[in-house]
């Protein structure tokens, strides 16, 4: 099995930077920029080496959307 990359979505994007550059050492950003996200802006950065990455993303301004399906609430 081959895992290219992982999305996570966080708050803090430097807590999550610092946390994984601790874990991975040698790993460095390898792209980062700003999108939009169902119309709200967010801010992404790519983790990783030549091989495999995180792609992280913030929440964003406002709250995030719901990703359940049937509106039911998360736990």
């Amino acid at each position: 099995m081959y895992l290219e990359h992982v999305n996570l979505v966080m708050d803090d994007m430097d807590a999550m930077l610092d946390f994984y550059r601790a874990v991975f050492p040698h790993w460095r950003v390898r792209d980062e920029g700003h999108g939009e996200w169902y119309g709200k802006p967010r801010k992404w950065v790519h983790f990783g080496d030549d091989e495999h990455y995180l792609a992280l993303s913030d929440h964003g301004k406002g709250a995030n959307r719901d990703l359940k399906a049937d509106g039911s609430p998360r736990n």
